[in-house]
């Protein structure tokens, strides 16, 4: 394998430029700026209108049973002030909405703001040569915590201005709820509703594992690929069968050509409509085999058994994946491919422009980009998305935009999901023979996941948002099994999933050990876990009494005080001292007060926002995320409204043109600005004005190590001493305690976490890979950095030091030793603090397990709210 780093004076010689450094920090931020957090809007169905098209023997445009129309407002129209036309699928004009009902209908289409209604059209059977029925839908659209109650606003207005006119639908129940009392008590959902959802998430793991036997079935034969030196497992040279049809022939899945009037034509069984114009066909798909099961491999197999057909073709496959993962990709080809066969170029770093002329020389096979590069290089050519159409370039210059591929892939494809993001946009943007997406994970939180992946891919019609939601999604949400149904249809022609059971992997044993460790022996780590917890929950109680929207309303403070109590589980030393003792001395003073006497709601509210500056995010001065550079405390601004932080120039610019946090998108004004520093000499001035005899000695030095690392350090020495030991955190300065602990005890390790560039990690992994007698023993990982995309083997035991929310999450770390390649069994062990928030997040975890299977069908957003007070009260043990 050769490699080109973005860098003109560099050879075929593997080496990077130094200042190719890329930050996954700085990767993760790539999608905190204002365009990509702006909130989604859901929808929610208020009323449906049975309607008639009229005048249909007028015009060429035909519409077909199930076929959707769009209803097009046409105020200026000479016969009809309220006229309002339908139009086909294709653009093509259909008839007009009778003038009486449009008389009903054209007001509300008229309005703007928040009582704006979309309307949308469904023909429900074939009418006549005079007119046909229309079933017209009116949609309500508003940021998910508002669909409810903005749902329910505009059912009201429009029973009082049309009457019986209407169909009504409850507004709330398809916003995700059967009750409309849902929007200010509890939602008890139909165990009818409850055994859909449970259904579909059993139809959602069995739905690749059904289809994988016709999707494999009459594959070409495809022989092994000469440079490839690893013999692929049966069913990775059976995926190479279905990936090289996939990648050659181009596919028209869901169109047949018909005759209609005399004409031929396209038809759409999705959508049940025609076109004159011929669709554009697909080449790809999308490889969602499950972790461990060599995507990776099997894509490097695809690369060498199907090349340009010409030497004039475009040569470049692009890979775009996570920082993280580009490492990987580098040492996968490395390990499988005969040396030369693949000459391998990094798009990194300010002198990345300069491979462009050898991509499009062919002197390139492989070309491996960031997510963040790319989503960068997006912004400085075409600027920042507006969803409206077609990006357009601002800057005359030439890019990687600009560069037709072989083919494109998406590694970690579910990053794209949200297609608000620039990423998406980039991603998008790409010009290539071929299209593929590689995720384990095509679903995440919802099926509108999936219409990234499908847009993506250019199959048409579901890459077509609307199209994709009236087919699929809105289904889906309203109970109905014809949406599950068509994304079944849909992902036969473009998915291939199969687990390791299907697959027939034996894997070696995996044995995980619950390490349950106690507080006990560690005052000070108690102390400060205590104070920390009592008076969280002692506000948490006291907001409540104003109901359960008022706690819902402090969610993400609260969210993240119990951040802080996680930290405080892993060590009190990752709890800034003065924030320790903050929090101890207002713990005192609760103790102290009459416990007959219950905090008020206002007392509770008051006293989140006095422990905004003991569970504060500041310990480490955080990057921008507006610029993403690394600000120094005198340049950073706290937003009093959230507490979010940014440099000062980048939120001024902010505050004059659209003054809401870039990252939450709450409203602020300049006096809300508040400077680190000010905010710093502020707590500092209230600690010195505290009774010295208050005050609690608990600074780093007279802390011991946390109970958690010294039940590491005796996990250690009960391993096998020729063994090797991954160690994860979600922590970085939790890691640095453990690495400190590690030397004094003599033990040898490298580190991977978001702060390295490419190179450092691969070296890392190198490593530890390594069976050199001198090669480190531990491999200390960020579980973020760390946690998928790259091949851990050489460890045969795991040390999982925090919990997280997802177990998912977990597993996913954790199969980076336990995966193919591993040939000893496989010790994970799960330290959790006894008695603590830790336990109880692993009891949620398996409660949530149905949830973390992903589900098609997850809770609507109400019930999520709901779902999260419930999970607050256990995890902050309150009973209901």
């Amino acid at each position: 394998m050769s490699t080109l780093p973005g860098d003109a004076s560099e050879t075929l010689s593997g080496k990077r430029p130094a200042d190719a450094k890329i930050d996954e920090a700085a990767e993760e931020a790539t999608m905190n700026t204002e365009d990509d957090f702006e909130e989604e809007d859901a929808s929610a169905l208020v009323a449906t209108f049975q309607g008639t098209i009229v005048g249909i023997r007028y015009y060429k445009g035909t519409a077909h049973a199930g076929e959707y129309v769009s209803l097009v407002r046409e105020p200026d129209n000479p016969y009809d002030a309220n006229a309002i036309r339908v139009d086909n699928m294709a653009g093509d004009k259909v008839g007009h909405l009778k003038r009486q009902q449009a008389a009903i209908l054209a007001p509300w289409m008229d309005r703007a703001g928040e009582h704006a209604l979309s309307v949308e059209g469904t023909i429900p059977h074939q009418g006549n040569s005079f007119n046909m029925p229309v079933t017209v839908e009116l949609i309500t659209h508003a940021p998910e915590k508002e669909l409810a109650a903005h749902a329910q606003q505009l059912e009201q207005q429009l029973k009082k201005s049309v009457g019986r006119k209407f169909q009504y639908r409850s507004a709330l129940r398809t916003a995700g709820n059967n009750s409309t009392k849902a929007a200010t008590g509890p939602t008890v959902e139909s165990q009818e509703m409850m055994n859909w959802a449970a259904r579909q998430a059993e139809e959602l793991d069995q739905l690749f594992e059904q289809q994988s036997a016709q999707q494999l079935a009459n594959l070409p034969a495809v022989s092994t690929p000469s440079q490839l030196q690893t013999t692929l497992l049966e069913y990775q040279q059976t995926g190479l069968g279905w990936l090289v049809r996939q990648d050659t022939q181009p596919k028209l899945p869901f169109y047949e050509k018909r005759k209609e009037q005399g004409r031929q034509v396209w038809h759409c069984s999705i959508s049940n409509s025609s076109q004159a114009e011929e669709p554009k066909p697909f080449r790809g798909g999308m490889l969602c085999d499950e972790m461990g099961l060599g995507k990776t491999l099997q894509m490097i197999s695809l690369i060498l058994a199907a090349p340009p057909a010409t030497a004039t073709a475009p040569q470049c496959t692009l890979i775009v994946c996570p920082v993280s993962v580009m490492a990987n990709w580098e040492q996968q080809i490395g390990m499988h491919v005969e040396e030369g066969a693949l000459s391998v170029g990094i798009y990194q770093g300010p002198s990345r422009g300069n491979l462009l002329p050898q991509i499009k020389s062919g002197a390139i096979n492989v070309l491996l980009v960031s997510y963040n590069t790319l989503a960068s290089d997006y912004t400085k050519v075409f600027g920042k998305p507006n969803g409206k159409g077609p990006a357009t370039k601002k800057r005359k210059v030439n890019s990687i935009f600009d560069q037709e591929m072989h083919r494109v892939v998406l590694d970690e494809a579910h990053t794209i999901r949200s297609t608000k993001t620039r990423v998406f946009h980039a991603c998008s943007q790409l010009d290539a023979r071929s299209r593929w997406a590689l995720t384990g994970s095509p679903i995440i939180n919802r099926c509108d996941d999936v219409h990234a992946l499908l847009h993506f891919l250019r199959v048409q019609p579901l890459g077509d948002k609307k199209i994709f939601q009236r087919a699929i999604s809105v289904p889906i949400q309203r109970g109905d099994d014809a949406g599950l149904a068509c994304l079944r249809v849909a992902m036969s022609h473009v998915a291939l999933r199969r687990s390791k059971a299907t697959a027939n992997v034996q894997l070696t044993e995996k044995t995980v050990q619950l390490n349950r460790v106690s507080f006990e022996g560690s005052e000070a780590h108690k102390e400060v876990y205590d104070a920390l917890f009592g008076t969280v929950k002692m506000a948490f109680q006291a907001v409540l009494q104003d109901g359960e929207n008022a706690v819902l309303g402090q969610y993400s403070h609260i969210f993240t005080k119990l951040m802080r109590l996680r930290q405080a589980c892993c060590s009190a030393k990752l709890v800034p001292m003065e924030h320790r003792e903050r929090a101890i001395l207002i713990w005192k003073e609760l103790q102290q007060r009459d416990l007959s006497k219950q905090l008020t709601a206002k007392e509770g509210l008051k006293l989140l926002e006095k422990l905004k500056g003991a569970f504060s995010e500041l310990a480490e001065l955080p990057e921008c995320a507006v610029c993403l550079t690394e600000m120094e405390e005198s340049q950073c601004v706290i937003l009093k409204t959230c507490s979010h932080v940014f440099c000062d120039q980048c939120i001024a610019k902010v505050l004059s043109a659209n003054p809401n946090c870039p990252l939450c998108r709450k409203g602020f004004q300049k006096s809300d600005m508040i400077k680190k520093s000010d905010a710093s000499k502020a707590a500092s001035t209230e600690g010195e004005e505290k009774d010295g005899d208050d005050k609690i000695p608990i600074d780093d030095d007279s802390i011991a190590k946390s109970p958690k690392i010294q039940a590491l350090l005796a996990t250690i020495k009960s391993m096998e001493p020729d063994s090797k030991g991954v160690i994860f955190s979600q922590f970085t300065s939790f890691l640095t305690l453990i690495g400190q602990a590690l030397e004094e005890a003599g033990h040898t390790f490298v580190r991977l976490d978001g702060s390295m560039s490419a190179a450092k990690r691969s070296d890392a992994v190198r490593d530890f890979s390594s069976d050199e007698d001198n090669s480190p023993r531990f491999f200390l990982a960020s579980l973020h950095a760390a946690g998928t995309g790259i091949n851990l083997t050489r460890g045969t035991h795991a040390c999982m030091m925090d919990v997280w929310w997802n177990a998912a999450i977990e597993e996913q770390a954790m199969d980076r030793i336990h995966r193919i390649g591993q040939t000893k069994p496989v010790t994970v062990h799960r330290f959790v603090m006894k008695d603590s928030l830790e336990e109880r997040i692993v009891e949620l975890q398996e409660a949530k397990s149905l949830q973390s299977k992903g589900a098609l069908q997850k809770l609507k957003p109400e019930e999520q709210r709901r779902s999260r007070l419930r999970d607050l009260k256990g995890l902050l043990m309150i009973e209901d």
